[in-house]
């Protein structure tokens, strides 16, 4: 084979990233290193880096506290955050794993710094915990909580002038590069694990 090279090193960290992600938790998102990867090529399409989907996701995946169908979404929003307005993706995490365990409360406390969530709103986390239906509650927490993040990003974004977004193109374009060359060593590596699986 060909040198190894610092794309095919992040790749095989990456996919390392994942499994541990996912063996750690106990597969509690019930997804795979290759869905992780997947989620990751795509996101990195709209975040423009697949090395802040792949932080974002691993980190995501590894509360065990975010079902799978909302992986991909608070992800995108964690990296968004992180660079907007500098919350690191491990808070965003740490947010989104609060509204799972105990969604009435840590909307509140998340409310006093962010003002996101309505009366509405409150009263239906209310009613669904108080029904015992703790995942739906969970649920709906995060989502409100990932939604008001995003829609203020995407405010963020939209003020930027021209000169901060023709920065932030060529900076995006620079990322690319790099990651095709990352991505052929992750589906090198995630080949020969589904190959070592059989």
């Amino acid at each position: 084979g060909g040198r190894a090279t610092a794309g095919d090193e992040q790749g095989s960290k990456e996919v390392d990233g994942y499994r541990q992600a996912v063996v750690m938790t106990g597969s509690a998102a019930g997804i795979s290193v290759n869905q992780l990867s997947d989620m990751a090529r795509a996101m990195s399409a709209i975040s423009g880096t697949q090395g802040a989907a792949a932080e974002s996701l691993t980190a995501l995946a590894g509360t065990g506290a975010i079902a799978s169908e909302n992986l991909q979404q608070f992800a995108t929003v964690a990296i968004d955050l992180e660079r907007r307005v500098g919350q690191p993706i491990k808070t965003t995490a740490q947010h989104l794993e609060e509204l799972a365990k105990a969604p009435l409360q840590a909307s509140l406390k998340l409310n006093e710094q962010y003002h996101y969530l309505t009366e509405a709103v409150y009263r239906q986390i209310k009613a669904l915990q108080d029904q015992g239906k703790q995942e739906e509650a969970a649920s709906l927490a995060q989502g409100t909580y990932a939604g008001a993040m995003a829609e203020r990003t995407a405010e963020l974004r939209s003020n930027l002038g021209t000169l901060e977004r023709t920065w932030e193109g060529l900076g995006s374009t620079a990322r690319r590069a790099w990651d095709a060359r990352r991505q052929v060593a992750v589906d090198s590596v995630s080949f020969r694990l589904d190959a070592g699986q059989r």
